[in-house]
C-alpha cells in the first residue's frame, strides 16, 4: 500500500503507508500542520537519517524528472523542490536541539547543502541561513540555561529554618530546582513509554518521576518534625508549617509550576499529615480557602478539566506541567500500541502525540528568570526525608495513636496512577 487515507469532512490524514505519508509531504500547499505532526513523531516509524536521505532522494529525482514514482505528477518541479526545502527548514526549526547532536544526520545535511550550492544556490542559502540563525538562538538559550542552573554547593550544612523562608522565596527556589530537572529531559524520553525502562531509555524523566515521591515525603517530614525555638514539637508549629506550604502552593500556582504544586498537594493529603487533626484545627480559615482553591483546580473530575483549562491559558510564560497527568495521557494514547503495524502508520494517533510533544517543547523553551538564593538552596540541598514507616510512627504519636480508616491520599511512589481525592 502506497496511499494515504483521509477523514472525509476534515480531509485530514488518519493513516497511510510510510511511502504514502512521505509523498504527501510536498504534494499540497497549506500542509504545515501535517508537517509538524510528522516531524514531532517520525521517530516512531523512521530514523532521522533515513528520513533525510529519502527527502534528498525525492529532491534530486525532481531535478531530473517529475515522472519518478515518488514525485507527484501534478506539481511543477520548482514548486515541489521549494516545498521540500520548506519541510527541511521546518524540521530544523522544530528539532534543532536533537539534530545538531546527531553526527550522521548533520554530515548528511551539510553534504546536501554543498550539493545545492552548485545545483540550486538559492535553496542552499535558505537552509544555511536557517541553520545559522537557529544555532545562534540555541547558543543564547544554552547560555541562559547555564546561568540559571543551581550553583550552590551541597557540602556545608544549612543554618536556615523552614519557617524563616517566605512562601514566595520557597516557591521560587523550588521552581528553579524543578526547572533544572525539566529542562534537560529529551523529547524522546516521552516516546513509547520509555520511562518504564528507567535510566536505560529515560534517565532525566526518571529523575522527575522519582523526585515527585521524594518531595512529597520531604513535605510530610517537615510538617511532622516541626519544632519551636526550644526544639519542642507542637500542634502550633505543625499548623504554621502546614500554612506555609499552603501559601507556597499558591505561589507555585502563580508561577505555573504545577508539578511542584502537586508534590506539596500530595503530601498535605497523605494520611500521615491528614490525621494531624490538632494541627489542622489551628490552620487559619483563609489558608483553608487557598487549600480548597488549589484542590478545585487540580481535582480529577471531568479528566482534570479545571487544570487543563488553566494550562491552556499559559502561552508565552514559563510553565512546568503536572507530569503524572502528562504521562497518564501518553499511556492512554499509546495503550494499544498501533503506531506502525504491517507497514501502516496510525497518523491519527501521531496527531494526538504531536500535540502533547509540541506543548512540552514550548514549555521547555521558556525559562524562569529567577535569581538563585544560596541560603534557601543550601537548605534544600540538606533537606531531611523520612521513610514511610518513620512518618507513620511520628503521625500516630502526634495524633494520639488514632488509626485512619481511609487510605493515604494518592501514591507519591506511583505518580502515573495518581488520583486527587475530591475536596
Amino acid at each position: 500500500m502506497q496511499s494515504i487515507q483521509v477523514e472525509e469532512q476534515s480531509m485530514e490524514i488518519f493513516c497511510g503507508s510510510l511511502r504514502g505519508l512521505l509523498r504527501a509531504l510536498a504534494s499540497k500547499e497549506d500542509s504545515e500542520d501535517y508537517h509538524t505532526t510528522f516531524l514531532m513523531t517520525y521517530d516512531y516509524f523512521i530514523t532521522p537519517v533515513n528520513l533525510l536521505r529519502t527527502i534528498i532522494l525525492f529532491y534530486r529525482a525532481s531535478l531530473v524528472s517529475l515522472t519518478v514514482q515518488d514525485v507527484p505528477e501534478d506539481v511543477r518541479a520548482e514548486v515541489y523542490q521549494a516545498r521540500l526545502i520548506d519541510f527541511i527548514n521546518l524540521w530544523v526549526t522544530l528539532r534543532f536541539d536533537v539534530l545538531q547532536r546527531h553526527s550522521t544526520w548533520y554530515n548528511t545535511f551539510t553534504s546536501f547543502i554543498t550539493y545545492l550550492k552548485t545545483a540550486m544556490p538559492g535553496h542552499s542559502s535558505a537552509l544555511t541561513q536557517t541553520w545559522q540563525a537557529l544555532e545562534s538562538q540555541w547558543n543564547f538559550y544554552r547560555e541562559r540555561q547555564g546561568a540559571l542552573m543551581i550553583k550552590t554547593p551541597s557540602s556545608a550544612g544549612s543554618t536556615v529554618q523552614f519557617l524563616y523562608i517566605s512562601a514566595q522565596q520557597m516557591a521560587e527556589q523550588l521552581t528553579l530546582r524543578e526547572q533544572s530537572y525539566f529542562q534537560i529531559v529529551e523529547i524522546h524520553e516521552y516516546y513509547g513509554k520509555a520511562w518504564d525502562d528507567g535510566d536505560a531509555r529515560s534517565p532525566h524523566l526518571s529523575k522527575i518521576i522519582t523526585r515527585f515521591a521524594d518531595m512529597s515525603y520531604w513535605v510530610a517530614t517537615t510538617i511532622l518534625e516541626a519544632q519551636d525555638m526550644d526544639g519542642a514539637p507542637s500542634d502550633k508549629c505543625r499548623a504554621q508549617t502546614i500554612s506555609r506550604f499552603i501559601h507556597t502552593m499558591n505561589e507555585l500556582y502563580n508561577l505555573n509550576n504545577f508539578n511542584t504544586l502537586m508534590q506539596i498537594w500530595t503530601a498535605l493529603n497523605m494520611s500521615v499529615v491528614e490525621r494531624l487533626r490538632g494541627a489542622w484545627a489551628l490552620v487559619d480559615e483563609s489558608d483553608r480557602a487557598i487549600m480548597d482553591k488549589i484542590g478545585a483546580l487540580m481535582h480529577h473530575s471531568n479528566n482534570y478539566e479545571r487544570y487543563r483549562e488553566a494550562l491552556d491559558l499559559v502561552e508565552d510564560d514559563p510553565c512546568i506541567p503536572f507530569h503524572s497527568l502528562l504521562l497518564r495521557d501518553l499511556l492512554y494514547i499509546e495503550e494499544d500500541e498501533t503506531h506502525f503495524e504491517e507497514g501502516i502508520v496510525n497518523f491519527e494517533k501521531m496527531t494526538l502525540l504531536s500535540q502533547l510533544f509540541e506543548r512540552l517543547q514550548d514549555f521547555r523553551l521558556q525559562l524562569y528568570d529567577i535569581e538563585e538564593d544560596p541560603s534557601v538552596q543550601l537548605f534544600l540541598h540538606n533537606k531531611v526525608v523520612r521513610s514511610q514507616k518513620e512518618l507513620e510512627q511520628l503521625s500516630l504519636m502526634f495524633s494520639d495513636g488514632e488509626e485512619d480508616d481511609e487510605e493515604a491520599f494518592g501514591d507519591p511512589h506511583n505518580p502515573v496512577r495518581f488520583k486527587v481525592v475530591p475536596v
